[in-house]
C-alpha cells in the first residue's frame, strides 16, 4: 500500500512536464464525514487523507510537452488523454471535479446507484469508483461493466499516473503519428 507521502513523491518528479492544479480549499474531515453520509458511503482512509490536503485536483500534460487535441485530430486513444481528475469537494471546485455533482449525474446517465466514482482520465469515459465497502472498481463504459481493480487508492493513483508519464514520452517521440 503506497501513502500520501509516496504519492506526491511521484507527482512531483512530475512537474517537468505536469501541472498540478488542486483545490485551495480542500474539506475538512467533517465535511468528508457529511458527503459520506449524503453519498451512503465511507471513503477508504487514503482517499479522507488525499481529499483533506489537496481536495479536487486535476494532474494534466503542460501544452508544450503534450498539447491538448483539437477537434478533428485522430490517433490513438492515449494519445487523447494526456491527464487524471480526482473528484472531491471544496469552496473552489468546479461541478466537473465535485464529487457529489459526478455521482448524481453518473446516476443519472448510466443508472448505478452503488457506485461512486472519484477518478477519470481525461478524455477517456471510463470511471473508477468506489463501491459502499469502499472498494475500487473500474467502470468500463464501452462494455457497461465493472471489473476489479487491485491496490489502493494510492496504488490506482500512482498506477494511472505512471501510465500518464509513459504516454507523455511516446507523445515526445512521435508516436501518436504513426
Amino acid at each position: 500500500m503506497a501513502s500520501v507521502e509516496t504519492f506526491w513523491e511521484v507527482v512531483d518528479s512530475m512537474r517537468t512536464d505536469f501541472n498540478l492544479i488542486a483545490s485551495q480549499h480542500p474539506p475538512t474531515a467533517d465535511d468528508l464525514d457529511q458527503i459520506e453520509e449524503r453519498l451512503e458511503i465511507v471513503f477508504p482512509t487514503s482517499y479522507r487523507t488525499l481529499a483533506t490536503r489537496f481536495g479536487a485536483f486535476v494532474v494534466e500534460a503542460k501544452e508544450e510537452v503534450w498539447p491538448a487535441p483539437k477537434p478533428g485530430d485522430i490517433g490513438p486513444l492515449w494519445a487523447f488523454c494526456r491527464g487524471l481528475h480526482v473528484f472531491c469537494r471544496g469552496t473552489d471546485v468546479p461541478p466537473a471535479l465535485d464529487i457529489e455533482k459526478v455521482a448524481a449525474q453518473f446516476k443519472a446517465e448510466v443508472g448505478y446507484s452503488d457506485l461512486i466514482p472519484f477518478a477519470r482520465i481525461q478524455g477517456d469515459s471510463d470511471r473508477f469508483c468506489f463501491q459502499a465497502d469502499s472498494s475500487i472498481v473500474k467502470w468500463l463504459h464501452g462494455d457497461d461493466v465493472v471489473e476489479a481493480v487491485d491496490g489502493d487508492f494510492f496504488d490506482v493513483l500512482i498506477a494511472e499516473i505512471h501510465q500518464l508519464r509513459a504516454n507523455a514520452e511516446r507523445f515526445k517521440r512521435g508516436e501518436h503519428r504513426r
